[in-house]
């Protein structure tokens, strides 16, 4: 199916479903998260690396971002960095997918400019309604302008 950039909250009988990239250096992780997001209607593209990220970002318009936080290279805070210097939390959530569920590295993420992080292992129905808010308020802001 493909995305025009239109409705970022299609619902289950659209034609146009939201487009999210994960990001993660381990394929067999973004193979999961891509099967488990197809089944709840998003279409996805795949990054292994924050390089690879800013890269799509150039050429794709997505509704939000899944990102791993520990990435050989540029790791995950320096990808955000770059995303959060051309597009607000509101154009574009992202979403830190970590191992790690420390306090100081969930405020780390947050005050980079995150709009929420999960840990791994995560309940996937929740990531889903996690990544469903932040379209909602990514829509209602657009509406708003």
């Amino acid at each position: 199916m493909s995305n025009t950039g239109g409705n970022l909250l299609a619902s289950d009988n659209a034609e146009v479903w939201p487009r999210v990239l994960v990001v993660d250096d381990i394929e067999d992780n973004r193979a999961i998260l891509q099967r488990r997001l197809m089944v709840a209607h998003f279409e996805v593209d795949e990054a292994e690396s924050g390089e690879r990220c800013l890269a799509l970002l150039e050429t794709t318009k997505y509704a939000a971002i899944l990102l791993d936080y520990q990435m050989p290279g540029m790791d995950g805070l320096e990808t955000l960095r770059h995303i959060r210097a051309r597009w607000s939390k509101l154009e574009l959530p992202v979403i830190i997918v970590t191992a790690r569920d420390d306090d100081p590295l969930i405020i780390q993420c947050l005050d980079q400019g995150a709009n929420d992080h999960v840990a791994k292992p995560f309940s996937f129905p929740v990531l889903v309604a996690r990544v469903r808010a932040l379209l909602k308020l990514s829509a209602d802001a657009a509406a708003a302008a």
